[in-house]
């Protein structure tokens, strides 16, 4: 699984199966299985769920801090910003299941596709930034306003 944002700027916003299954994997931290075995593997077996959490130490985070945790609240805003909705909505009628989620981006494209937009922007400037440091030797640095700031390593401060 990419990080949470690079998965985003890859989603078809015109195929909400697609992004519901994305959503799907922010709240449970994987994606859906066989439609014969909707439930997540930790729900299954607590020995899988054990393990699951050794491999994958983001996931202790994401349990602990609930709705504040980086990929729910991802899924959060996300599905907020979808249906137009507030935080009160969200918690009376967000239901984590695929078919609900397939349901709740129907006709979303156009609220998300300027972020998306955005990201994939930033992405693209970031890959830009590493190829040109990787080359020239030179670490680049992208400032808050996008400009790229050439940096010796010795001014760089740890």
């Amino acid at each position: 699984m990419d990080r949470p944002c690079v998965e985003f700027a890859r989603l078809d916003l015109t195929n909400p199966a697609e992004i519901a299954a994305f959503a799907y994997s922010l709240f449970y931290g994987e994606y859906p299985r066989a439609p014969e075995d909707p439930l997540p593997p930790f729900q299954q077996d607590l020995a899988h769920h054990e393990a699951d959490l050794a491999a994958n130490p983001w996931k202790v985070v994401e349990d602990e801090w609930a709705w504040d945790a980086p990929r729910h609240r991802l899924l959060k805003l996300m599905w907020r910003q979808a249906r137009k909705a507030t935080d009160q909505q969200f918690f009376q009628t967000f239901v984590a299941s695929l078919e609900e989620l397939t349901e709740d981006f129907v006709g979303c494209e156009k609220s998300l596709r300027p972020i998306q937009r955005r990201l994939q922007e930033v992405l693209a400037a970031v890959s830009q930034v590493d190829t040109k440091s990787s080359t020239s030797g030179q670490v680049l640095l992208l400032g808050l306003d996008g400009q790229q700031v050439p940096v010796s390593p010795g001014q760089l401060k740890t």
